[in-house]
């Protein structure tokens, strides 16, 4: 297995790091609070822990597929990975439509209002 770039090990570690904080925040809330009698509470504790655990299933997804292109930094994630798996999959699921069959995620760029939309529905 070939190393990461030191650059690539960076951007990594940059993603990484606020995503372990915030699952310890997380853990921090399910101990204390995880019990209490108040069902709001536990119903945003239960929303927390599942969106923290799908970013970072898409964090370790993304990581997983960076590269260096020239002087750039590339994720290539098959469309596939975000199309429905059948006509009966739940609506939010996400899909995008690129003519390359391939999403990419340069630098700090995206490719379009997809992407922001993802972050921000999760």
């Amino acid at each position: 297995m070939n190393k990461a770039p030191s650059e690539v090990e960076k951007f990594i570690h940059q993603l990484a790091s606020p995503l372990t904080a915030l699952q310890s925040a997380v853990d921090l809330l399910v101990h204390h609070y995880g019990q209490s009698d108040d069902q709001r509470l536990r119903t945003l504790i239960g929303s927390l822990q599942r969106s923290t655990a799908r970013l970072r299933q898409f964090s370790e997804h993304l990581t997983g597929r960076l590269q260096v292109e020239g002087n750039m930094i590339v994720a290539r994630v098959p469309i596939e990975a975000y199309q429905p798996a059948s006509p009966a999959a739940p609506a939010s699921s996400p899909a995008v439509s690129i003519g390359s069959g391939l999403a990419v995620l340069a630098g700090g760029a995206t490719l379009d209002g997809w992407s922001r939309r993802w972050w921000q529905r999760a």
